[in-house]
C-alpha cells in the first residue's frame, strides 16, 4: 500500500531479454537500480514500455516480485494488471498484489472497446480482486480507450480504490485540468505520461507525477525538482534537450528505448517482443547516438543487487 500520496517522477520500466528470449533478470534488475539510484519517486512495471502484453503470466509474476525484491523498499512499486477482459485483470490484480505491489496500474480491456457495462464489470473485478490502491490509465488507441471525464469519472465514483488517473491522450494537458476540476475531492491526483512530452504544461495544470520511461530518469527528475522550485527556465532548458529524444521514441519506440539503455551501459541486449513500430537502421541509431549526446545522457554504472 502506498504511505504516501504519489508525486514526483515514476518511470515505466523497460523489459529485457536475453538471446533466447527469456527474461534477463540481471538486466532488468538493472534498469530498476539505475531508476532508483536516479531519484525515482516510485517505480512501474508491466506497462505498456514494459511489453506487458508479449510476457507468459509466469514472466509477469516474476517480473514483479524481481521488481519488488530491486526496490527492496525504497519507493513504492506499481504493477501493471491491465487484461484483455474482467478475469484476466482480476488474475493480474491478485498475482501483483501478492507480489508486494504498493499499487496498480490499469487500463481498460486492451484488445477492444468495452461496452459501459463490460467496463464496469472489468473495475469491479480488479477491485473485488485486491484492496491495493489504482492507478486507471487513460491513453489513446491501439491500447487506450480515449475514455472521457464523464466516464471516468463515474468509475472512480463508483471505485474509491481509483485514487489516480494517468492521462495521456491527445488532449491530455486540457483533460488534466478537467479531471482536477471535477475529481480533485475524489482522487489523490492525475499523472502525466506520453514520455513527458507535455510535463511542464501538465505541472502547471495540476498534474502530480509524470510517467516517463525509464531510459533519462535523472533528466525528468531535474526538470521536476525545477518545476516545484518555480525555476520554469532550468525546467525547459532540460526539457527542450530531452524533447528530440522524446520524438524520436514516437516513431520508433520500444526498440529506441532498449538502445539508449544499451548505449548508457544498463543492458546488454535491445531484444524486443512484437514491437509495433519501425525497425532501428544504422541511421536511425546514428541520430539517437547524437540525441543522446545532446540530452547530457552519459554512461552509467549500476551495481544491481
Amino acid at each position: 500500500m502506498l504511505d504516501q500520496p504519489l508525486r514526483g517522477i515514476l518511470p515505466v520500466m523497460a523489459t529485457a531479454f536475453t538471446a533466447d528470449d527469456s527474461l534477463d533478470e540481471a538486466a532488468c534488475r538493472r534498469i530498476v537500480a539505475y531508476n532508483v539510484e536516479a531519484g525515482a519517486a516510485a517505480i512501474v512495471t508491466l506497462g505498456v514500455a514494459s511489453e506487458f502484453w508479449s510476457l507468459t503470466e509466469a514472466e509477469r509474476v516474476n517480473l514483479a516480485r524481481l521488481t519488488v525484491d530491486q526496490v527492496a523498499g525504497a519507493v513504492p512499486v506499481i504493477v501493471g494488471a491491465s487484461g484483455t477482459s474482467a478475469a484476466t485483470a482480476a488474475v493480474a490484480a491478485r498475482s501483483a498484489a501478492a507480489a508486494g505491489a504498493d499499487a496498480l496500474m490499469v487500463m481498460p480491456p486492451y484488445l477492444h472497446r468495452a461496452r459501459p457495462d463490460l467496463l464496469d464489470d472489468y473495475f469491479r473485478a480488479v477491485t473485488r480482486a485486491t484492496d491495493l490502491p489504482i492507478v486507471l490509465q487513460n491513453s489513446s488507441p491501439p491500447f487506450g480507450h480515449d475514455l472521457d471525464v464523464s466516464a471516468i469519472e463515474t468509475l472512480v465514483r463508483r471505485y474509491p480504490t481509483i485514487r489516480y488517473v494517468k492521462e495521456e491522450t491527445r488532449t491530455s494537458t486540457h483533460l488534466t485540468s478537467a479531471l482536477l476540476d471535477r475529481l480533485g475531492d475524489s482522487i489523490d491526483g492525475v499523472i502525466g505520461g506520453e514520455g513527458g512530452r507535455y510535463m511542464v504544461q501538465q505541472h502547471a495544470r495540476g498534474a502530480c507525477a509524470i510517467m516517463p520511461t525509464s531510459i533519462a530518469t535523472e533528466r525528468y527528475v531535474q526538470i521536476w525538482r525545477a518545476l516545484e522550485r518555480g525555476t520554469q527556465a532550468e525546467a525547459r532548458r532540460v526539457h527542450a534537450s530531452l524533447l528530440p529524444l522524446i520524438n524520436f521514441f514516437g516513431l520508433h519506440g520500444i526498440e529506441a528505448y532498449k538502445e539508449v539503455l544499451a548505449m548508457r551501459g544498463v543492458v546488454d541486449r535491445t531484444r524486443t517482443r512484437g514491437t509495433p513500430f519501425l525497425a532501428l537502421d544504422d541511421l536511425d541509431r546514428a541520430e539517437l547516438r547524437r540525441l543522446v549526446a545532446d540530452a547530457g545522457l552519459a554512461p552509467i554504472t549500476v551495481a544491481a543487487a
